[in-house]
């Protein structure tokens, strides 16, 4: 989903719907011009082919592919059904991954603005891998002040939120959260 922020660095997520009315879409690159918004960073890199995402996707079709029974198969006469079944798996578990990248985020900023926000099983898990990441970043020499800080620079023509913000080794710097499906946390 693309991200579009005013001027003073609020999210236009989405506007009034113009043939539903009292409705909202998302916004779009055009909203965005007519409207004077910035665009954030990963809206802007959206444009860019990333070989790695790209690759990562193909293997959760694979996989999705891979882990259907044979049974399942034999209820698909052609192929259409087929693939649209395997895309559906594929796509459900690249929702799962989004949804716990921003589980843990959440889980980061509320770690470094101590709050104590009631958590469900998944937010269990979320709060685990922030404090495990925190705990890293700190023993590495990074040590963070803010998360989720909203900025927006005119002057290059974009705008986004930082993930976290703070120092390393006394040095100014910003960090952006990555996690991947495959990392163990041990305590």
């Amino acid at each position: 989903m693309a991200h579009y922020y005013k001027t003073d660095g609020t999210l236009v997520a989405k506007v009034p719907n113009a043939s539903k009315p009292g409705l909202f879409r998302p916004t779009t690159s055009a909203d965005a011009r007519k409207l004077g918004l910035w665009p954030s960073v990963t809206t802007i890199l959206t444009e860019c082919n990333k070989p790695m995402v790209n690759d990562w996707r193909v293997r959760q079709g694979v996989l999705a592919a891979l882990e259907m029974e044979y049974s399942e198969y034999q209820v698909f006469n052609n192929r259409d059904m087929l693939i649209e079944q395997i895309l559906e798996k594929s796509n459900a578990f690249v929702e799962y991954a989004q949804q716990a990248g921003i589980a843990i985020h959440a889980a980061i900023a509320d770690i470094i603005h101590n709050l104590d926000t009631p958590l469900s099983i998944r937010d269990f898990q979320a709060r685990d891998i922030a404090e495990a990441a925190l705990l890293w970043a700190t023993d590495t020499g990074f040590v963070f002040s803010e998360s989720e800080k909203t900025f927006v620079n005119q002057r290059l023509g974009y705008a986004g939120t930082i993930d976290l913000l703070g120092t390393f080794c006394g040095e100014p710097c910003i960090a952006d959260i990555k996690s991947r499906d495959d990392l163990v946390i041990t305590k």
